[in-house]
């Protein structure tokens, strides 16, 4: 382990459900932490309070990728819960499993995330300026219920 090099983070894969990879830009919000509870009984002689671990937190999973002639796949995964489709409490709710896969120069996952119950929350698109030279970029945030990570 002495000569490895640690892995590039531009090189990406991300899997909605059974469907085709799609090539995003960024991806960010994999992050999860625990938040801490704190405690001291009434007798306690310690100047000090006892330690839990507590709820785990969750931040929104955002995707950003640029806009493409006839690509309407992020569009299709919010408007599942946009138009209704899948709104919860109904028996038929299914939220969108998410992996993203870290990928080293042959192409093999490293370190893959993944989300069994994410939901879109919100779609959206860069500002359009007449005077700037960038491409469109369309977003897509979803929230969830927490993240697997495995190293392969």
């Amino acid at each position: 382990m002495a000569d490895a090099w640690p892995i590039a983070a531009f090189y990406f894969k991300v899997t909605f459900g059974s469907d085709a990879p799609i090539g995003f830009q960024e991806v960010s919000g994999l992050d999860q932490s625990v938040e801490t509870l704190e405690y001291r009984h009434g007798k306690s002689l310690q100047p000090v309070t006892m330690k839990r671990a507590g709820m785990v937190r969750t931040d929104r999973l955002v995707f950003k990728k640029g806009i493409f002639s006839g690509d309407s796949r992020l569009l299709t995964l919010f408007n599942e819960v946009f138009e209704g489709k899948t709104n919860y409490p109904r028996a038929d709710y299914s939220p969108t499993p998410v992996l993203i896969e870290l990928l080293d120069e042959t192409g093999t996952a490293v370190v893959s995330w993944n989300v069994p119950r994410a939901i879109p929350v919100k779609l959206s698109t860069s500002a359009f300026r007449s005077t700037a030279n960038e491409i469109a970029i369309e977003t897509l945030e979803f929230v969830h219920d927490g993240i697997q990570v495995r190293f392969s």
